[in-house]
């Protein structure tokens, strides 16, 4: 994430909402003093019933202004205003949790002024705090508690697609959701945010061009020799040592015979494949006496001279497309060295010789039998971490 607080990046519009930091509304409203006023007046009995004591009976400035200093200190606060009148009607309230690798969780709450209920404005917020996480790039998760006989915002998450947490254990009273963002999900959704201007300065290329790579890549498909229940074509890589060094030595798929091999393909660049690598290394790790494993490194998906994307930026892997079979090593050997990468690694050559044949990039496996059949052939794209076990 930026530096800058949450509640400082929570921006959006919706339809009929405007959600901003509660600092903006001091602004506009003048004064602390007629923000609490209008915290008092959402405040009502019925919203705060399945509430802390801390938040019941706000009835004075003096504990409207105390019930803000809290909030402000526990959460990033933010204000939900109705674009028609710019009336504060509501709160969102997010808790900001390290997931791992630049990534983040929130938790989150909400509550609406009892005068807009029934309007299906809990339902607009929540399909717009979605689309804003996606946007942010960096959000893995957001997930909250719901009391159990609060029917109409359980059916509120689970129509804008959360699930119960397999995480967060429920209690008699409370029932957790929450909702995964998927990464590759997320990083379209960062392109799509973009006018057709800023996504040409910031990808390199016109919308048009990204267009026609997706199309081109689906177009492989006819063309490719690894077809299912086929003979596997025979192909000569590049061996790279344990560490990532280029070697004099080189690996085919005849040097399998006799054993069974799962073939995977795939490069730094894309996000999705590096968010599973962990799971790929413990898989290598239980099944490596039984199967045979081979990484075949291909192509930049997304080079920083080309189909560039910002969580590379983030995650600091940003690398132009290699132009020898030595740059593609040199980034594959980063590769190895920071995912900590277990298997037996390859490159293909640079004129994506063993790609042409097995359509690998962006990411991709293969199981071949002892007799260099085809018996598995992920989706072209992101496959899960559960087709490499099964």
């Amino acid at each position: 994430m930026t530096n800058k607080k949450i509640e400082e990046r929570c921006n959006f519009k919706t339809q009929r909402l405007l959600v901003s930091s509660w600092t903006n509304q001091v602004k506009e409203l003048d004064s602390e003093k007629n923000f609490a006023e209008k915290v008092i007046e959402i405040l009502t009995p019925n919203v705060t019933k399945a509430l802390p004591n801390g938040w019941q009976n706000i009835s004075t400035i003096e504990g409207a202004q105390e019930w803000i200093k809290n909030r402000d200190k526990e959460s990033h606060f933010v204000t939900i205003q109705l674009l028609s009148t710019n009336e504060t009607i509501g709160f969102i309230f997010l808790y900001e949790t390290d997931s791992g690798n630049n990534y983040h969780d929130l938790r989150f709450g909400y509550l609406l002024s009892e005068k807009v209920w029934g309007k299906g404005l809990g339902t607009e917020l929540i399909e717009g705090l979605i689309r804003w996480c996606k946007i942010e790039g960096d959000i893995k998760s957001i997930s909250g508690g719901v009391e159990t006989d609060n029917i109409g915002s359980i059916k509120v998450l689970e129509k804008t697609g959360f699930s119960v947490s397999t995480v967060d254990n429920p209690t008699e009273e409370v029932v957790f959701y929450e909702y995964q963002f998927d990464i590759e999900e997320v990083n379209k959704a960062v392109l799509l945010a973009m006018s057709e201007e800023e996504f040409e300065k910031e990808i390199g290329f016109t919308v048009e061009k990204w267009h026609q790579i997706k199309n081109d890549l689906s177009k492989r498909e006819t063309n490719i020799s690894a077809k299912l229940n086929c003979k596997a074509p025979d192909f000569i890589a590049i061996s790279l040592s344990k560490n990532g060094q280029i070697t004099n030595e080189t690996k085919s798929l005849s040097d399998y015979n006799g054993n069974v091999l799962a073939l995977i393909f795939g490069s730094y660049t894309c996000p999705v494949f590096r968010a599973h690598n962990n799971r790929i290394n413990e898989i290598y790790e239980s099944y490596k006496d039984k199967v045979s494993f081979l990484h075949i490194y291909v192509y930049e998906m997304h080079p920083k001279d080309g189909w560039f994307i910002p969580v590379n930026l983030k995650d600091n892997v940003v690398y132009n497309q290699p132009k020898s079979n030595i740059e593609r090593a040199a980034i594959a050997k980063d590769w190895i060295k920071n995912k900590n990468i277990k298997m037996p690694v390859a490159i293909d050559d640079t004129n994506n010789t063993i790609d042409s044949l097995y359509a690998g990039s962006p990411e991709r496996l293969y199981v071949i039998d002892r007799n260099s059949m085809i018996r598995f052939r992920s989706s072209v794209g992101p496959f899960e971490d559960k087709e490499v076990e099964e």
